[in-house]
């Protein structure tokens, strides 16, 4: 009933991709982040749906080349999404005592159709702990861009 209100009042987009609330953040939202290939083969033997029976020569039960196009995603190696690399400006008194510092960086969010990405605005709160220097590292896994097929990139926070 929450949800049917939901698309009610915010449609498709609002329902995918969540709700504003009170405080300006969004809840709710959902994105099916599967492979729907991967499901059929599993059901059906094979991740092209034209293809009954394929032949040794990899055509379908036409004599075409259907068999190799359909399925080729699976085929496709597309690239890995980049890190974001961060680097942030300290003072000697703020690496000897420690502070919080707001990063603000943009990254490549996935759309609803798990193929196609957008630009997103993000913020967060680094703590800079006493005792960290420029040869300090700090990784953030899968918090980075995000690309088809791939799992989410990290953000390296580098110090300077």
């Amino acid at each position: 009933m929450e949800r049917k209100a939901w698309f009610d009042k915010f449609g498709e987009y609002g329902l995918k991709e969540g709700v504003p609330s009170h405080d300006g953040s969004l809840i709710g939202g959902y994105r099916y982040g599967g492979n729907s290939f991967e499901i059929y083969e599993k059901v059906f033997g094979t991740m092209n749906p034209f293809a009954e029976k394929l032949e040794d020569d990899g055509k379908d039960q036409f004599g075409s080349m259907f068999a190799t196009s359909f399925g080729a995603t699976q085929d496709v190696h597309l690239p890995a999404p980049k890190d974001i690399v961060i680097t942030l400006e300290c003072t000697l008194l703020e690496f000897y005592n420690g502070c919080m510092k707001k990063v603000v960086y943009e990254r490549k969010k996935l759309l609803h159709d798990g193929k196609t990405a957008r630009a997103q605005r993000h913020e967060m709160e680094v703590e800079i702990k006493p005792g960290f220097s420029e040869h300090t590292t700090l990784t953030y896994t899968q918090k980075g861009n995000e690309a088809e097929g791939h799992k989410p990139s990290n953000i390296v926070i580098k110090f300077r």
